[in-house]
């Protein structure tokens, strides 16, 4: 299901009331701030999302040793810190990972809201290279003093030495056995504690929700309902210009759910969310995932996904022993999003799970088979069960083949691994100004917006457990 009850979140009633002010905090910063970006292959100039509060959980990172974006609590900080006194050893400290380019960037610019996310994943791409360097430490221990102001980095350091990943000789400390994951993450830890306590209090803090204060403060109203919600994840507004486009795309954390506040919304403004495609959220376990990459494995579902895969995806992830507990955690997502797009390929050539009908395992697939008998009742699939020619030249023929597909593959092919509930399909909606509805962005979601002025949303999302 893609949309949810109103009743099941409380606040919506309190953004709808005070609709009228947050619709205005709203105009005076798009005013002041709206700077059309390109990002990726996703989105076509003209959008930009002026942040409130924001929490970072991609590629769930939350509990391995390294930064997100909101492990940056105060982002002003961080600009002070690298532009106010560049030749300090904190401000070198970074720049020695960012680069001489990254650096003139970083120059031209006067608030984090002039950040791309390019360059937001820059910065954090910067600490993560210095928690990722076993010499961190050791080659700074003389400027990272370990004081009664850092008691979790002192406690990493003891426990490091008393097993022998870290050595001490006359009163300084050198690298000891950091072979093997658990070493290496033990010694990655010490270094964001030493980061967050030693070298960048001010602005950093694990675990923590970025608040661009600039925008929070010139936000009263807004900032004092969302603060107030349980589960509270991010919050922001989005602003998309006239002719703007937002491609399919997926959101890549399973765990929260999106709602959104319409607050300029002019006609042919239009979201489609669903899709017969699957992504890494449609995954159970996705170290299910490597058992079927193995040559030897000759099952029909194995066959299916070495078949789809290219050769060089089939090596990389042969390479992993576990795509959940690894060093390389964006590698492993790059793999993940293979996957996805290898089975997307097979799921949008029509008809082509026909011939694999009678050979597949024989699980339950009761949606599969109830799709099947009304295709065929409607003449998208003759008695004889194939493809009908006249399906095959229609959109809508298609689109049909493209959901019998997956759900061949979720029912039938690969039920223990694809976790994509079977009865979801694409839905269109347009926002009203002053109502909210809440969807999940782990489906594919699709926006148009051909209006001649800006669409404006709330955008809030909240943790999932919390209220579903």
């Amino acid at each position: 299901m893609n949309f949810y009850p109103k009743h099941l979140f409380p606040f919506i009633q309190e953004l709808e009331a005070n609709y009228p002010v947050i619709r205005e905090e709203a105009e005076r910063q798009i005013s002041l701030r709206f700077k059309p970006y390109a990002y990726s292959d996703v989105y076509t100039a003209g959008w930009t999302t002026l942040d409130l509060l924001y929490h970072d959980n991609r590629l769930d990172v939350r509990n391995r040793p390294r930064f997100t974006v909101s492990d940056c609590t105060d982002p002003l900080q961080l600009f002070m810190v690298l532009l106010g006194a560049p030749t300090s050893f904190e401000s070198q400290l970074l720049q020695g990972r960012l680069g001489e380019e990254t650096m003139r960037e970083l120059a031209s610019y006067r608030s984090p809201h002039d950040c791309t996310p390019s360059m937001i994943d820059r910065l954090v791409g910067g600490m993560n290279a210095l928690v990722a360097d076993p010499e961190f430490f050791v080659a700074h221990q003389e400027r990272l003093v370990l004081d009664a102001r850092a008691p979790r980095s002192r406690e990493h350091l003891r426990k490091l030495v008393a097993q022998g990943r870290l050595v001490e000789r006359d009163g300084r400390f050198a690298l000891g056995a950091v072979d093997g994951d658990e070493a290496r993450d033990a010694l990655r830890w010490l270094h964001v504690t030493v980061l967050e306590e030693a070298v960048y209090p001010s602005f950093l803090k694990k675990g923590g929700t970025t608040e661009f204060k600039d925008v929070t403060e010139a936000c009263e109203v807004t900032t004092s309902i969302v603060k107030k919600i349980r589960g509270l994840r991010s919050v922001w507004f989005s602003c998309l210009a006239p002719g703007s486009h937002i491609m399919a795309h997926t959101g890549n954390d399973a765990t929260m759910l999106r709602c959104h506040l319409g607050l300029i919304v002019p006609g042919n403004a239009v979201m489609a969310v669903g899709s017969h495609r699957v992504s890494p959220n449609d995954f159970k376990d996705v170290d299910r995932v490597l058992p079927l990459v193995d040559a030897g494995n000759d099952s029909l579902p194995a066959r299916l996904l070495r078949e789809a895969l290219p050769e060089d995806e089939l090596r990389a992830l042969r390479g992993f022993s576990s795509l959940t507990r690894t060093d390389d955690p964006d590698g492993a997502w790059k793999r993940l999003w293979a996957v996805a797009e290898a089975l997307n390929t097979r799921i949008e050539q029509p008809g082509f799970c026909l011939p694999y009908r009678d050979t597949a395992p024989r699980h339950a697939a009761p949606v599969f088979e109830e799709t099947f008998a009304r295709l065929q009742a409607q003449g998208v699939l003759t008695a004889k069960g194939e493809a009908a020619p006249t399906a095959l030249e229609s959109e809508a023929g298609r689109e049909e083949l493209h959901y019998l597909n997956t759900l061949f593959f979720i029912e039938r092919a690969f039920p223990e691994f694809l976790a994509k509930s079977p009865r979801v399909r694409r839905e269109f909606i347009s926002w009203e100004e002053g109502r909210c509805f809440v969807f999940d962005d782990t489906q594919y979601h699709e926006v148009w917006q051909r209006a001649d002025r800006n669409r404006v949303i709330l955008n809030v999302d909240v943790d999932r457990s919390t209220y579903v």
